[in-house]
């Protein structure tokens, strides 16, 4: 079966979807990618289809709504208001894009930012339509299970009525993309109530551990949390040798990086990281490393890093510091290492209350509200034995899982 992927967002979207869609082609299905430009060498060198959105991250991450969104958020209302203004500005992008790879598609796997655009289509055409989130977005009374809960140590129903209101509310954003998508394909709009049709009730599987994120009771049966889907760490990988010669010099460093958050941002945290790490070994990545070169020296004991994988690096770190992204900090988990998250936006906040509440790492920070002294804290906590010697054990439980392959039985009974 010809089966499209819709990988509207980031990296830390796509790459999930890579894993799952080599095990889908492995499965015997036609698997091609949706994503920004920027991702064809991942998903061709993966071996699946490409279509790409005229977009490219490297460049429109520089656009000034688009940073807004990303650094200039303090509150719920102030980053959906920014959501909104950043849907709106690339909605033709994502339309056109649509339009032209979904009549090829026998079926459809897609996200939370295309799922109302996409599955009226599905049901009109008769083809098959499947969610494949990163994150619990259906409304629960189970705490842990909740983005944003009333009651996060609870069960309860002030945590579904939560869910309820924060599954409404990411309409508002998403709603222009979706009523252009709708009018290229010449569906009629479906609004509020379509919308939560579409996320409620397609089949839907949650790239998560459920060790992390516990599978709710009260869902329905067609969502299943599958555990993540990621990708062994490349076999014979080869680092730059400045980051060999590091690793080797001494005990493992501490990592800290903050993914594709804008440069904007890493440069004040890049001054507050160094003025925090003291004479500590640290690795600094994502927006931290600022240069063309794959490495560079920022002080004896500070070297900044560009694109290592992470299945590669974290497990010879000392621990990690992120910005809490979905796959980053399951990296970092499934590493066995401590994690401290410094969260940004969206889905952050709430990777970064898990592994607190988990007992893997500090309470996390926003990263508005950071300080050198803040920031010192949590690295020295990565120093505890106990916090060491249960990640260590969580780590190995979650190596044990095999999120790919359950995510893909659970899709083959849909794809149909």
């Amino acid at each position: 079966m010809r089966v499209l992927m819709v990988g509207w967002g980031s990296r830390g979207d796509v790459q999930p979807y890579v894993a799952l869609g080599r095990g889908l082609a492995a499965a015997g299905h036609e698997v091609t990618i949706a994503a920004a430009r920027d991702f064809e060498p991942m998903v061709t060198g993966a071996g699946l289809g490409f279509a790409p959105f005229a977009i490219s991250l490297g460049d429109d991450l520089d656009d000034p709504v688009v940073r807004r969104w990303l650094t200039g958020s303090t509150g719920p209302r102030e980053e959906l208001r920014h959501l909104r203004a950043a849907v709106d500005a690339f909605a033709p992008v994502f339309a056109d894009g649509l339009a032209a790879a979904l009549p090829d598609a026998e079926a459809v796997v897609c996200g939370l930012l295309s799922l109302d655009a996409v599955t009226p289509w599905a049901l009109r055409e008769g083809r098959p339509v499947a969610a494949a989130l990163l994150q619990p977005w259906l409304p629960t009374r189970l705490g842990a299970s909740v983005l944003h809960p009333a009651r996060p140590a609870a069960t309860s129903w002030l945590n579904r009525a939560a869910g309820r209101l924060q599954l409404n509310g990411m309409y508002s954003p998403l709603r222009s993309a979706s009523r252009l998508v709708h009018e290229r394909l010449g569906l009629p709009a479906g609004g509020r109530r379509g919308y939560v049709r579409s996320v409620t009730s397609v089949p839907t599987v949650v790239g998560a551990s459920p060790r992390v994120v516990p599978q709710p009771p009260d869902w329905p049966a067609h969502v299943r949390i599958t555990g993540q889907w990621v990708e062994p760490a490349p076999i014979g990988y080869e680092p730059p040798p400045a980051l060999a010669d590091f690793l080797a010099a001494g005990e493992p460093p501490v990592y800290l990086g903050f993914g594709s958050m804008p440069a904007a941002v890493g440069g004040r945290l890049r001054e507050l990281v160094l003025a925090a790490v003291g004479g500590r070994r640290v690795l600094l990545g994502g927006s931290l490393h600022d240069g063309p070169e794959p490495t560079a020296w920022v002080s004896e004991t500070a070297l900044a890093i560009g694109s290592i994988p992470h299945e590669w690096l974290f497990p010879r770190t000392g621990g990690v510091v992120c910005h809490g992204g979905a796959g980053t900090t399951g990296t970092a988990l499934r590493a066995g290492v401590p994690v401290a998250v410094v969260p940004h936006m969206g889905d952050q906040p709430y990777w970064g209350r898990r592994v607190h509440e988990l007992g893997l790492g500090p309470e996390p920070v926003h990263h508005s509200r950071l300080t050198a002294e803040r920031l010192a804290e949590m690295l020295g906590s990565f120093g505890d034995s106990a916090l060491r010697a249960r990640t260590a054990r969580f780590g190995l439980e979650l190596r044990d899982e095999r999120g790919v392959d359950t995510a893909v039985a659970a899709l083959e009974a849909v794809l149909r």
